[in-house]
């Protein structure tokens, strides 16, 4: 009898013992045609193999992307508009994935990741530009920048881009932005503008081919997300349900608030090579007419603050940071004693307060732009003086 149940023991174990076996070589069978299927739709999108990126991707699938606006993944898809986000997104644009896991629970899986992007190797003309009248309209090339050395002008107009007009309308159903990721792309290939110039009166049209050029510091752009993406088992095949992506900045604004307490209020300035990139573009207020374009000549602008309003107080309420994409918007408000000389104006001994912004835009963790605004007539108005005279091309 008891060598019975032994053998009964025995046999059970077995059974059992090979279930789980069985169980983990399916586990293991999901876990690669998944991993495959993950990889899939990563290259198919980076090839703009859009027909093979859809095909993982189940008819009901949405997602929510960084604006938190959620939407369906596969209605009413445009191929070719989508073919060509694809195609401009991979020129130039460099990705990578971390922190990848997957957790498989059945026929559901989650998988998890924060992926960052750069244009490391994006170029453009060089040139700041606007929508105007459906076209687009030149408002400054960038000294010694492809576009300027083409001899573009402001206030010419883009009429057309590698032979086809532009139209920015509702009916034609392109934006500004559509046009601009056109003269966009990498560096080293050209672009064919077609431009309208006012001559004397008339308008003369005249086709200028440029080369892109790649962009400094502040030209460049970076993302970082942390995505969730739900999968389901359908029919032996893994298909894309749900996506879900997050903008990665906190440690962004943790170093906005160092920007502002240690460089501007402390007056640290080895903490600005900490920072920022070595050509870090600053902007202000066209009538203060002092834009710097590196950390040294950033420098000497905060020393020359401080030595006007040496009490100056800069503070930055709990609520007065937003950070998206890799963008830090500051909103401040600053305090200080007219004690020195202000752009050629001796000390008044007058306080001033103002407000204002500062936008602070990060690439690999350093800061690349600072576009800062406030009302600097307000500021003139407290001192008691006319402002310094300026001219149009500061403005932009």
């Amino acid at each position: 009898m008891i060598k019975w149940q032994i053998f009964v023991s025995a046999f059970a174990w077995l059974i059992i013992s090979g279930e789980a076996q069985a169980s983990e070589t399916s586990e293991s069978d999901a876990l690669t045609s998944l991993k495959k299927a993950f990889s899939l739709s990563k290259e198919s999108w980076k090839s703009a193999d859009v027909e093979t990126h859809f095909s993982l991707v189940r008819p009901e699938a949405n997602k929510i992307g960084t604006g938190g606006i959620r939407s369906r993944v596969l209605q009413n898809v445009d191929y070719e508009a989508v073919r060509d986000r694809a195609k401009r997104r991979s020129e130039g644009w460099e990705s990578r994935i971390d922190d990848l896991e997957f957790n498989i629970q059945g026929s559901v899986a989650t998988i998890t990741f924060n992926e960052i992007g750069i244009n490391e190797d994006f170029g453009g003309i060089g040139a700041q530009v606007e929508p105007a009248n459906q076209v687009i309209r030149v408002v400054k090339p960038n000294p010694m920048s492809p576009a300027s050395k083409a001899g573009l002008k402001a206030g010419d107009l883009m009429v057309k881009i590698d032979g086809a007009e532009i139209s920015i309308s509702e009916e034609s159903g392109k934006t500004f932005l559509d046009y601009l990721n056109k003269v966009k792309g990498k560096a080293g290939t050209s672009v064919t503008l077609t431009i309208s110039r006012d001559d004397g009166g008339k308008s003369k049209n005249f086709d200028v081919t440029i080369i892109r050029d790649k962009l400094p510091s502040a030209g460049r752009w970076e993302e970082r997300t942390a995505v969730t993406e739900i999968w389901v088992l359908t029919n032996g095949k893994w298909l894309r349900l749900h996506e879900h992506k997050t903008y990665i900045s906190a440690d962004l604004v943790d170093l906005a608030r160092r920007f502002v307490e240690e460089v501007w209020n402390k007056g640290d300035l080895s903490v600005i090579d900490e920072l920022c990139v070595p050509d870090v573009i600053r902007r202000v207020p066209p009538s203060i007419g002092s834009d710097t374009y590196s950390t040294e000549e950033m420098k000497q602008s905060i020393i020359s603050w401080h030595e006007a309003f040496p009490d100056a107080k800069i503070t930055v309420n709990k609520w007065g940071i937003i950070a998206s994409t890799n963008q830090v918007v500051v909103r401040w408000k600053f305090a200080g004693t007219h004690k020195g000389e202000y752009m050629g104006i001796p000390a008044t001994g007058k306080k001033v307060r103002n407000s204002g912004i500062s936008i602070l835009r990060f690439v690999r963790g350093k800061i690349v732009s600072d576009y800062a605004m406030w009302d600097d007539l307000h500021t003139w108005k407290q001192l008691g003086v006319e402002p310094p005279q300026w001219n149009q091309e500061q403005a932009y």
